[in-house]
């Protein structure tokens, strides 16, 4: 087990998501692990300076399951439009048109933050790694200043993010082979090979360093190396657990508070008088998925072996409709399904199957459609996961914590 603190020495984070749209809040593990490579390279002489102690430290931590992260909570910032100078080379910087950009900013109630992994480090590891978190600056953001460091392998954290396929929040995190990427991206071996010329003309003379002149601007005009922007293309679903130590208790339900949210994509519109409709669609349709992966879980179909009512908590399906300000009409703009707390023990080596099979594409390795209907309309959802979703299709105005509540759609019992 490894543990890495950050602390935002500003007790800001400034880091755009991958939309660009909000600010991205936890630090994702991709993001983290894309500053230690920075760090790896940026801190020697050159692309050819890396150190191949940092260098395996960096595949070691690639190659480990993704980490639990302990994070608090944090304000965004209002969103300000600033004007920034554009960089040219060739000095028309007046000519071009400038582009209003935001710069998503969170204020943290607390400034570090720890990401734990699971796997056992050897000691030659974890220095190499406490050499390489030394280096770090920022992460994100030139604007968000940090010191990292590894922890000592006694302390004591409470993680509240944990990995978990079916989770609400999809982070990024890197999977083996990243590294790699990010040397193909940065076009590593063009770096070296430019590097390696340079040095030659320098030791040159005469016509051979006119010959090596000219060389190097045919492969390398204006001197410079073709490069890609740098991705971490892993994404990994996090569960996030509310802390309970020194917490005012919660009245809780039966269910766990990570709805899995579909958005409508296609279909009439149809009334909160349609709940029984469309959710006895939804129940249908993770029943057929279930059916054919063998026996259906009783916290699935909520019937015993024997075609019984179930005595235990099960998956129950909610309608999702339009309501609350001043247009809202009741109109249904989605579906959810509440799983039941602990479900996950229920059926240990089949529920990362079910949930694959009704949430991504096989093929296509991306989130998948499913389609509702019954005999007179039909609609296709998808798993909501824009980062601006209305109101309705956001699992906390269903779940949050509150002192008064309404009921707004009928209970089907």
């Amino acid at each position: 087990m490894i543990t890495i603190g950050i602390r935002y020495l500003t007790g800001y984070a400034a880091a755009h998501n991958i939309a660009r749209q909000q600010p991205e809040w936890p630090v994702h593990p991709g993001r983290f692990f894309m500053a230690l490579v920075a760090a790896h390279y940026e801190s020697g002489d050159g692309p050819a300076s890396s150190d191949p102690a940092e260098r395996a430290a960096l595949e070691w931590l690639e190659a480990q399951e993704a980490p639990a992260i302990q994070a608090g909570e944090c304000i965004a910032r209002s969103p300000v439009g600033v004007y920034v100078p554009v960089n040219d080379d060739s000095g028309g910087i007046l000519k071009r048109p400038r582009q209003e950009r935001e710069f998503p900013k969170v204020r943290l109630d607390s400034d570090t933050v720890f990401l734990r992994w699971s796997g056992s480090a050897s000691e030659e590891i974890r220095t190499s790694l406490d050499r390489l978190c030394g280096k770090v600056t920022r992460i994100g953001h030139s604007a968000s200043m940090v010191q990292v460091w590894v922890a000592a392998p006694d302390v004591e954290i409470q993680p509240n993010w944990f990995p978990e396929p079916a989770g609400s929040e999809r982070m990024r995190v890197p999977a083996k082979g990243t590294l790699q990427a990010l040397d193909d991206d940065f076009n590593r071996e063009g770096h070296l090979r430019l590097t390696e010329l340079v040095a030659d003309r320098d030791r040159a003379k005469g016509k051979a360093k006119s010959v090596l002149d000219s060389q190097i601007k045919t492969e390398f005009p204006g001197q410079k190396v073709s490069w890609k922007r740098p991705q971490v293309a892993s994404w990994q679903g996090y569960r996030r657990v509310e802390p309970t130590d020194g917490v005012e208790k919660t009245l809780e339900s039966l269910f766990d508070p990570e709805l899995l949210v579909f958005s409508k994509l296609d279909g009439r519109n149809l009334g909160i008088e349609a709940t029984l409709r469309v959710t006895g669609a939804l129940r249908g349709a993770l029943l057929v998925d279930s059916d054919h992966l063998g026996v259906i879980p009783e916290w699935i179909s909520g019937h015993q072996a024997d075609g019984r009512p179930s005595e235990k908590p099960h998956a129950a399906f909610l309608a999702l409709p339009y309501v609350g300000g001043e247009f809202g009409d009741g109109h249904l703009m989605g579906v959810a399904i509440a799983l039941p707390k602990g479900w996950k023990d229920f059926d240990q080596q089949g529920v990362r199957a079910r949930f694959a099979n009704l949430l991504f594409d096989e093929e296509t390795k991306g989130e998948r459609e499913l389609g509702l209907w019954q005999h007179d309309w039909k609609w296709s959802v998808v798993r909501e996961r824009r980062d601006r979703p209305p109101v309705a299709l956001r699992q906390q105005t269903w779940t949050r914590a509150s002192s008064v509540w309404e009921s707004v759609t009928p209970v089907v019992l």
